[in-house]
Order: C-alpha cells, then structure tokens, then sequence
C-alpha cells in the first residue's frame, strides 16, 4: 500500500527539454548527450545546408564533415542550430586557423577570420 500523498514517477522532478521537427517528429537537439549526431540529424542539416557553410564554397554537404559551431568541448549542443556542414578544407581552417562561424537567425553564417574581418554566408536558397 502506497501512502496518501505520494508520487509515481521521476521523484528529481526533473524536465527535459526534447526539441523535435514539427512535421516528422525527429529529434533535432540531443543537447549535451551526444557528440556525434545521430543519422537524423545529419541528413536534416545536409538537407537544409545542401553546401559547405564557408562563403563561395560549394562541396556538396553530403560530403561534408558536420561541425558544431560552438565546440563541443566549450559547451557547445548537438542541436540544429549549432551544427553545420564543412568541407574538410574549410573544417581544419577553423579549427586550425582561429577562424570563427556563427549561424545568424535569417539561417545565414556570419565567419570571423584570424584578423576580425567578417564575411557573410547566406542561406542555400537566398541565390
């Protein structure tokens, strides 16, 4: 017999936040669970990508190395918005180099190079 009062379930109270795509349901943010994205998440930021990030790039993002723009190790999420395709070029000059990417909320990517000069790489389908 259970006493008046108690509760089944998670006793912590913790929540978890699970952000998915609204029209498949997929997982598209694994937080801080995961280094490497699952499948799913891969092929939603190829599709989205369709190209390297890097500005005038243009490998195709299914032959890409997926990056989190905020590094893993600093903190960064496996999520949507923190990962991005990098041709391995472009993938070993960031992290190699000092240069810097950060995706904009219009879906574009602002990099800043070694000498604080920055460019702008818009969204695949922006032409």
């Amino acid at each position: 017999m259970r006493p008046i009062g108690s509760r089944s379930g998670d006793q912590s109270g913790t929540w978890r936040r699970i952000l998915t795509d609204p029209v498949t349901g997929q997982i598209l943010d694994y937080g801080r669970r995961t280094y490497r994205p699952p499948r799913v998440l891969t092929d939603f930021v190829v599709a989205r990508d369709h190209t390297c990030i890097f500005p005038h790039c243009n490998r195709p993002a299914r032959s890409c190395e997926i990056d989190h723009g905020k590094d893993w190790r600093s903190g960064g999420q496996t999520c949507e918005h923190n990962l991005h395709p990098l041709c391995t070029r472009h993938h070993h000059a960031k992290h190699n180099t000092g240069w810097r990417v950060k995706r904009q909320p219009d879906g574009s990517y602002l990099w800043t190079d070694p000498t604080s000069h920055t460019y702008t790489g818009h969204p695949p389908d922006d032409g």
